[in-house]
């Protein structure tokens, strides 16, 4: 019999670092506890890039109204959401955060509450997965 039931979380992300570097990667998100006792703290969930997890994807920042641009377009390859006929609880976020997400925190770091901070979020809605087909003339 199997133990559990595993609902990965599946995420896609933009990350802009100093000095405007752009990445765009996406992948299976994972938890963590820092120490190494079972049942203690701080937990915490991890959207990791790459070299650390995740893989790198295309991503483009879009004007919507002349303006700065405001929208972010990701090509998430159906690879890595494991071909789903169905994303639950599909949702957006912004997070601030104080180092890369191709750095894990330290125990010192999270214990000290220097982790991401939620900024802004839209949840949930499920989602069918579309593709795209291109057509060749």
């Amino acid at each position: 019999t199997e133990e559990g039931v595993k609902n990965p979380i599946y995420y896609a992300a933009a990350e802009v670092v100093p000095g405007d570097q752009t990445q765009f990667y996406a992948g299976s998100a994972f938890t963590y506890e820092l120490c190494s006792v079972s049942g203690c703290f701080p937990h915490g969930f991890l959207y990791p890039a790459p070299p650390l997890g995740g893989e790198n994807i295309k991503g483009k920042f879009v004007e919507t109204d002349g303006n700065k641009p405001d929208v972010i377009k990701l090509k998430v390859p159906f690879s890595i959401v494991r071909k789903r006929k169905l994303l639950e609880s599909f949702s957006a976020f912004a997070f601030a955060s104080p180092r890369s997400a191709s750095t894990p925190p330290s125990n010192s770091e999270a214990e000290a509450d220097r982790v991401p901070v939620l900024v802004d979020g839209i949840c949930c809605r499920d989602a069918k997965p579309r593709t795209v087909r291109h057509r060749h003339h």
